[in-house]
């Protein structure tokens, strides 16, 4: 656009206009991440742009850095949305993407008069909207972190963390529980592994063997004589209930279960 001679003196403290009021679109080109259509001063290359139809990128130095597609997906590093794993294999609404070290996301606290440092929060709540208050329950889950994977053609979770609600909840308390996942060879989802209560009992789900209680008692799984494991694994320790002379705990030697004393266990 060519200048107007005498325009910006005519214009000079006539800003913002009462009257008359401005109606209408401004219409752009395209542009694009080399020559944004909304660019800056002596920096022609860094601005906003239109790449495909209902997306906005943000370009600096020519270069794509950032986009909003058409499905309301903020994506760094990327021109669109990935799908990254997890749930029903979702695109996460906020997503980074990168070749090096730093693709990734950060949260740093300065604060030298403070014990705390930053913060990652994932909430749950049964409200029918957003902002609108709705009480959990006891069986919600508050969230998950995803560990997720390229097997050559997709994202697949390799392992998670869970936290769900462990009890009823009450005016400021809720009660949680954290459990953690992995994927199995041969498998296509994680499978419940460890499980903290929130009484701080730590259970190995896989046989429901209480590994530490609550009072931080180790605890063993518990067999009979006749239904004793493999005992191909040395070192490891068991519980037999109905032991001769009520002895009860059993150690493995590689081939066979053996009591303190050095007994084989019958």
């Amino acid at each position: 656009m060519e200048a107007v001679a005498g325009l910006t003196p005519a214009l000079n403290g006539k800003a913002p206009l009462a009257s008359p009021s401005f109606t209408g679109a401004v219409a752009l080109a395209s542009g694009s991440a080399a020559a944004p259509a909304l660019t800056f001063t002596g920096d022609t290359n860094t601005g906003l742009h239109r790449p495909a139809p209902d997306t906005l990128g943000f370009a600096t130095g020519g270069v794509q850095r950032t986009t909003l597609d058409s499905g309301g997906t903020l994506v760094h590093g990327h021109t669109a949305g990935v799908s990254i794993g997890g749930a029903g294999g979702a695109s996460p609404v906020v997503q980074a993407h990168g070749t090096s070290w730093s693709s990734g996301i950060g949260a740093c606290r300065w604060d030298g008069a403070s014990v705390y440092g930053a913060q990652l929060s994932i909430a749950k709540s049964r409200g029918t909207a957003v902002g609108t208050r709705g009480a959990v329950q006891s069986g919600d889950e508050c969230g998950r972190v995803w560990f997720t994977a390229d097997d050559g053609s997709a994202f697949l979770p390799a392992a998670d963390i869970r936290c769900w609600v462990d009890g009823t909840p009450a005016a400021g308390s809720v009660p949680g529980m954290l459990a953690f996942g992995t994927t199995p060879s041969g498998g296509t989802t994680p499978v419940e592994r460890l499980r903290i209560g929130n009484d701080g009992t730590v259970t190995h789900r896989s046989n429901a063997t209480v590994v530490i209680d609550a009072n931080s008692h180790l605890g063993l799984r518990s067999y009979t004589v006749a239904t004793l494991p493999s005992a191909a694994a040395a070192g490891r320790l068991i519980c037999v209930s109905n032991g001769t002379g009520n002895k009860r705990l059993a150690v493995s030697d590689g081939t066979g279960w053996r009591w303190p004393d050095g007994a084989l266990v019958s």
